[in-house]
């Protein structure tokens, strides 16, 4: 998903006042374009960063969006006076991956420390309404409008982190292996699902405990549009 003309135009105008990254070290909190390798044919988006690792190159990420109606409850919603972004941003918690620190682009936006706090809040809270006024309403499954575009959101994310979850992989044959378990299932009708989550296959604390939090993460993300396709084609 690429952004509207619109919104290049504005971050066109504002990076001038805003400045680029250059020689600057990006740190949490920074909104920043972020772009596949160069090998890779995806769009640029924008993503907040949540933390950086130096050491390994890499920087965790979540994307966002300028599309306010499309927010759920798993959403916050900033204002233009919060990130200097000329317009609301939506971030999206549960879209959120690793990317190499060289994938980053110009920053365009910042967002407080105060603010970042709510996205824990967000990712434990039991009852989405009381949460935050920030986030959308709660999303209804696949007869819900804003359900394509999150699959749509989950792709593009898989796009943008590919290499960085590649290099993973070549660097750890038995991480591969572990991983190659957890995809080792038929996935073709709702017996199916319901198999695999008896067998725990998509509980994602399992995942983090056998790969660690992003890669646990990002596998599970994976499995999404998956399992999306079996609810849709469900009766």
């Amino acid at each position: 998903m690429t952004l509207p003309d619109r919104i290049s135009a504005a971050l066109s105008s504002c990076q001038p006042r805003i400045g680029s990254l250059g020689h600057r070290r990006i740190a949490r909190g920074d909104i920043c374009r972020v772009e596949s390798s160069p090998d890779l044919d995806a769009a640029v988006r924008l993503a907040l960063v949540l933390t950086v690792d130096y050491d390994k190159g890499s920087a965790e990420i979540v994307l966002v969006h300028p599309y306010t109606e499309l927010a759920t409850e798993a959403d916050l919603i900033f204002s233009p006076d919060e990130t200097g972004v000329p317009y609301p941003i939506v971030a999206q918690t549960r879209v959120r991956s690793v990317v190499w620190i060289n994938q980053m682009r110009e920053r365009v936006g910042r967002l407080s420390e105060d603010a970042l706090k709510e996205f824990g809040q967000v990712t434990v809270a039991a009852d989405p309404f009381a949460v935050s006024p920030r986030t959308g309403p709660p999303l209804a499954g696949p007869v819900d409008s804003r359900w394509r575009f999150k699959q749509q959101e989950v792709e593009t994310l898989k796009e943008l982190v590919a290499d960085r979850i590649s290099a993973v992989f070549e660097d750890s044959p038995q991480l591969t292996a572990a991983v190659s378990g957890f995809y080792s299932y038929d996935l073709d009708t709702m017996d199916d699902l319901e198999v695999q989550i008896r067998n725990g296959v998509f509980d994602l604390k399992n995942r983090i405990g056998q790969l660690g939090r992003d890669l646990g993460r990002d596998s599970y993300n994976s499995d999404l549009p998956l399992i999306d396709r079996v609810l849709a084609d469900a009766p």
